[in-house]
Formats: structure tokens, C-alpha cells, sequence
């Protein structure tokens, strides 16, 4: 999941592989993982790369709700 923002605010948004692909410039198996030290600086490195630039993603949205007691 990836939190994503604009000027209305935020929400948090699970991507897959095509959408990730073209945000993070890598399929996903190539992403990485932090199975290391190097691997976290590596992913790091990948995210700031990309923050604060502009994206254009259509979006659908599915709300869930967790337990919601009914009084």
C-alpha cells in the first residue's frame, strides 16, 4: 500500500503490478526489499526518487469497513 495526497487531503491505495511498474520504473520482483542493509537504502533511495512528483492514476474505490458494531 502506498499513501497518496493532494490538496483535498489523502488516502492510502494498493497498487499492482502494472501501477507500480510504471511508479517505481521496476517490476516488482526487481524492487527491493530490505533483506539487507543495502537492500533498505536501495528502496529508499527508490521512493525519494520519486516523491513529490506529480502522477496521474485512475483511481476505483472500494470502501471497507471493519468492525462496525450495530447499536
Amino acid at each position: 500500500m502506498i499513501l497518496l495526497s493532494d490538496s483535498t487531503g489523502y488516502q492510502w491505495v494498493s497498487f499492482f503490478e502494472k501501477e507500480s511498474e510504471i511508479l517505481f520504473g521496476c517490476p516488482p520482483e526487481q524492487f527491493p526489499y530490505g533483506k539487507s542493509k543495502d537492500d533498505e537504502d536501495k528502496a529508499y533511495q527508490k521512493i525519494m526518487s520519486i516523491s513529490g512528483q506529480e502522477k496521474m492514476f485512475l483511481i476505483r474505490v472500494k470502501s471497507n469497513r471493519y468492525n462496525v458494531s450495530l447499536v
